[in-house]
């Protein structure tokens, strides 16, 4: 175990909203990698910025503002993150819900959350549509494709009106110019319901910052560093864990579709990663992983974090008052 000193913010508490961060970003550090999918080229934080303003825009063209809440039901991609951050800058409240949902479970979430807007996956479709009539505040559905694959036909809704996610984007590359406080609420994470219906959390800009700047300096996370995750976006671990740390500290974010044990290793490799992070998962799957680079510290399976002499920190359970820090040699 270790402990860890009085933690020092990288921005002043005025801008601890993901917005102002990814602006300061742009112009700061305009040039250098950010966001990247798995096999594909990054995204600088000047390109992910203008690409989530076009989206906002669109957005508020649609009519969402300020402390609406809209849910994003999805699988991963890189649209759940611009589209996560547009509603950030527009001061809307994120509630991503977990992509596994469906009929009562699914219901509960929307219901509560009292979204007007849904951002749903177009093969998720047909599960909302199923839940049609049980999900009487939803007037907009957004179905979101992958850009490599054609969309399929949309399920048949009676009454919520449905658009295509992809023309939703305008040319407008400016900031929104929406003034949001720390306090402000910036989303809605779900618990997990498994001693009764689950609750939604509300989460203001300045714990999602301060969450995530807590990581930042946990991990001494840095520029130069690149994080992987296949974690799903719908949970705390990847928004709060790994993108807007990522964010914060200006490093490369790759992210996978999903989370693979047998592929871990190899996306170590891959994605150049020299943090990553073992959150609720099998801790045999890392011990395969530090059993290989011990075996051979040259091998594919090691990262710089594995192979210094002063391994960082990875972050492993937690409970909700205290954050257990593992220090892996």
């Amino acid at each position: 175990m270790r402990s860890f000193g009085p933690i020092e913010p990288l921005f002043a508490k005025e801008n601890w909203v993901l917005g102002a961060v990814l602006e300061h970003q742009a112009v700061h550090r305009g040039d250098r990698p950010f966001l990247q999918w798995a096999g594909g080229k990054p995204l600088s934080f000047s390109e992910v910025n203008r690409t989530v303003n076009r989206l906002a825009h669109g957005l508020a063209g649609l009519g969402v503002k300020k402390d609406d809440k809209v849910v994003i039901f999805s699988r991963n991609s890189l649209d759940f993150v611009f589209a996560w951050f547009a509603l950030s800058k527009l001061g809307a409240v994120e509630a991503p819900i977990n992509s596994a949902y469906k009929g009562s479970f699914l219901e509960h979430q929307t219901n509560l959350a009292q979204a007007r807007v849904m951002i749903v996956d177009r093969a998720l479709a047909p599960v909302v549509a199923a839940s049609e009539a049980r999900l009487p505040g939803v007037e907009l559905v957004l179905l979101w494709s992958p850009p490599n694959e054609p969309p399929g036909a949309a399920p048949r809704f009676e009454r919520i009106e449905t658009l295509d996610f992809a023309t939703v984007f305008t040319r407008d590359e400016t900031n929104p110019g929406i003034a949001i406080r720390p306090q402000d609420v910036a989303g809605i994470i779900f618990t997990s319901g498994t001693t009764g219906p689950s609750k939604g959390v509300l989460l203001p800009h300045g714990h999602n910052y301060f969450m995530s700047q807590q990581t930042v300096s946990m991990v001494r996370l840095e520029e130069h560093d690149t994080y992987m995750s296949g974690f799903p976006f719908f949970h705390a671990n990847a928004q709060f864990l790994t993108i807007y740390p990522c964010l914060i500290a200006g490093a490369r974010c790759v992210l996978y579709e999903y989370f693979s044990p047998s592929a871990f290793v190899d996306r170590l490799y891959e994605s150049g990663a020299t943090v990553t992070n073992r959150w609720s998962t099998s801790p045999d799957s890392f011990g395969r992983w530090y059993t290989c680079a011990a075996r051979d510290p040259s091998s594919r399976a090691t990262s710089r974090a594995a192979r210094s002499s002063e391994a960082r920190p990875s972050i492993g359970s937690a409970s909700a008052k205290e954050t257990a820090l593992m220090i892996d040699r």
